[in-house]
């Protein structure tokens, strides 16, 4: 709007300018000279109309200037017109695709509320399961180290060295994971080790086999338990094959099992999503973190 103003005063000027310079056109430059009382007085008249030429043509450059720079404007601006109208298209599909989103999330969240129950439910039955296997496993060691007191055996070969169970040093879940995915369940009493499925487990030193657990199906927990010297005890999870039996006495690396933790598979447990083997060390049945202890 100001450009435009701007070349209307400037078209107003040059009209004022052509008309004087019409004007004085008409007159040559005899006539002047016969008309003027002296010769500076003609001299000025003629400079008069030099100056108006100038201005004339001054005048029409910045009119040329105005117009070019508002047609700029005018082309630039009706981009961004086209932009902002894409833009709102674009606006208005995201909107509406986020009311889709949000009908869905609020008939879940009602699908939800109404499984609560069966949520909470499950969780319990969950953390039941792991108090069982918890509470057995602590019952079992203090049974066997009563038994074993005074072993010379045991006291000969305690070491607290382990080596590592599993060819594989990978570890997938740390003690005490904060990552853990069953954390709201139970804390991460070992470390989760990458094992295919299959995978020869080794024990991690010598010592008494306190617990041999094996299972037929995937809700039960196969594991084996290794009472050691010095208050140390091993625990190896999820095994899918069992190759000692309760009782005996193992050397460090002999097979003991084979490891699992396939979904589904018989000693799995209900707390896996993979293949793995979950390797605990325990010093006077509280879990300790193995990494202070494989070499």
């Amino acid at each position: 709007k100001e450009k435009e103003e701007k070349i209307g005063k400037q078209k107003t000027i040059i009209s004022e300018l052509l008309r004087t310079l019409h004007r004085e056109s008409d007159r040559n430059y005899v006539e002047l000279l016969l008309s003027e009382d002296s010769f500076s007085e003609f001299f000025s008249q003629v400079q008069y109309l030099e100056e108006v030429n100038k201005d004339i043509g001054q005048q029409v450059q910045a009119l040329r200037n105005a117009k070019a720079e508002l047609e700029e404007k005018e082309s630039n601006l009706a981009e961004k017109e086209k932009s902002l109208e894409e833009f709102r298209e674009a606006l208005a599909a995201k909107e509406q695709d986020l009311e889709g989103q949000k009908g869905y999330k609020e008939k879940l969240f009602e699908e939800t509320k109404e499984n609560e129950a069966t949520f909470q439910g499950m969780l319990a039955d969950l953390r039941k399961q792991y108090q069982q296997i918890e509470t057995e496993i602590q019952s079992i060691e203090k049974q066997i180290r009563t038994k074993l007191e005074g072993n010379d055996k045991l006291q000969q070969e305690g070491d607290v060295v382990l080596s590592w169970p599993t060819p594989s040093h990978y570890i997938t879940a740390y003690f005490h994971d904060p990552d853990y995915p069953f954390r709201n369940v139970f804390e991460h009493s070992g470390i989760d080790i990458k094992a295919a499925q299959g995978t020869e487990i080794r024990a991690a030193g010598p010592g008494y086999v306190a617990r041999a657990k094996r299972c037929s199906e995937s809700w039960c927990y196969s594991y084996v338990m290794i009472i050691h010297g010095e208050g140390l005890s091993t625990v190896y999870g999820h095994l899918s094959q069992i190759a000692v039996n309760e009782d005996i006495f193992v050397a460090r690396g002999d097979i003991i099992g084979y490891s699992g933790g396939r979904p589904g598979t018989a000693g799995a447990g209900p707390f896996v999503t993979g293949p793995h083997l979950h390797f605990e060390t325990r010093i006077n049945g509280i879990p300790v973190n193995a990494l202070d202890y494989l070499l």
